[in-house]
């Protein structure tokens, strides 16, 4: 799709050369058209113009008909007077009907126009709220939500940092078109995230910090025009959740209905990062239950393991007391002494309470 200046241009050529070639024509069979008829096809040619290229070009060729009117198509020819009376009220007319009737269309169109920007962006947040529904991880969610940012935006590049631990920011989700990129500022990304403002980056280099926690144009005072990147705070239930970075080597342009479409993802965007950091809270606390039932697991296999050959121990001690061998009270001893220990580990791993009410008491060692 063409530039809106050239398209612009385009239909200012065309209409006006439309207009041109009705004159010629009408001029031509001058002597045998009613002011009536002359007048209904000016107007229609005005109606085109403002359909096709705006308010300015209507008002434009309004004015130009009602100077055709009265020197070429109305007695006497080729001069800027009128004869009669009742051709100025044709005039007047004309003129005035043109000048309404491009009023009237062009706030239709402006009105049509608004609509289907609205329409892009509700199809837009659908497009997304399906595809994050969809993925299963966040991360894939966050990378969802880039893309459409970067698609309805119409940037080169978008990226969703995270904050990390301490003061690092960690890239979490990107869509990147790889034949325009704009080199990143880290130091610029960590300015947004701590103090929770916008920034941009102009196209000759220079950096706009905002001063305001807003995504539009006003943010930084002035229209800074075309912008290189915008860096955007990601902020959830009240706390700072990473940075939204939009990026385009060529220039980037917001107009009001992608300023407020960036203001409502942007929340959205948040949440999922907020999300991630949920995710990885709730990965490390599964991680540390798994190693806890391992390490209880691993003390109930210990522990029974011993009891075995501490049985045997003590059972060939008190054989050996028996016999009348001295030593084997040291080692009946410290055969209780380990069965003790025993007794302990096996209190430290879990266990239902019919098990528990099975296991023995741990008795003192005999001195």
């Amino acid at each position: 799709m063409p530039p809106p200046d050239r398209r612009r241009t385009r239909a200012w050529l065309l209409w006006v050369g439309v207009l041109l070639l009705a004159t010629v024509g009408m001029t031509a069979v001058r002597s045998h058209l009613d002011q009536v008829q002359i007048a209904l096809l000016y107007l229609l040619v005005v109606l085109g113009g403002s359909a096709g290229g705006g308010r300015s070009l209507g008002l434009f060729l309004a004015c130009a008909g009602f100077l055709l009117i009265d020197y070429f198509l109305q007695t006497p020819y080729d001069t800027l007077s009128v004869a009669k009376p009742l051709d100025w009220l044709v005039l007047v007319a004309f003129l005035v009907t043109a000048t309404v009737a491009t009023q009237l269309l062009s706030r239709a169109n402006e009105q049509a126009d608004a609509a289907r920007l609205r329409a892009e962006e509700i199809d837009s947040l659908a497009s997304l709220v399906a595809e994050t529904l969809s993925l299963g991880s966040a991360g894939d969610s966050l990378a969802a939500i880039a893309r459409v940012i970067r698609e309805t935006v119409g940037a080169s590049a978008c990226e969703i940092h995270a904050s990390a631990a301490g003061s690092d920011l960690q890239l979490v989700g990107e869509s990147r078109l790889a034949e325009r990129g704009a080199p990143r500022d880290p130091g610029l990304v960590s300015w947004v995230a701590e103090r929770r403002l916008p920034a941009a980056e102009r196209l000759d280099g220079s950096v706009a910090h905002g001063r305001e926690p807003a995504s539009s144009g006003e943010a930084f005072g002035a229209d800074p025009g075309p912008l290189r990147a915008l860096l955007l705070p990601l902020v959830a239930h009240g706390k700072a959740a990473g940075v939204l970075r939009l990026a385009d080597s060529t220039g980037l342009t917001l107009d009001p209905a992608r300023r407020r479409f960036l203001t409502a993802i942007a929340y959205y965007a948040a949440l999922g990062v907020e999300r991630l950091h949920l995710v990885a809270e709730a990965e490390h606390a599964a991680a540390l239950r798994e190693a806890d039932r391992l390490k209880d697991a691993l003390l109930a296999s210990v522990s029974h393991d011993l009891r075995t050959p501490l049985t045997t121990i003590k059972a060939l001690a008190h054989d050996l007391a028996a016999a009348g061998d001295e030593q084997a009270a040291v080692i009946e001893q410290e055969a209780d002494r380990l069965n003790h220990m025993v007794a302990d580990l096996l209190d430290l791993s879990p266990c239902t309470p019919a098990a528990c009410r099975s296991r023995p008491r741990s008795t003192p060692p005999r001195i």
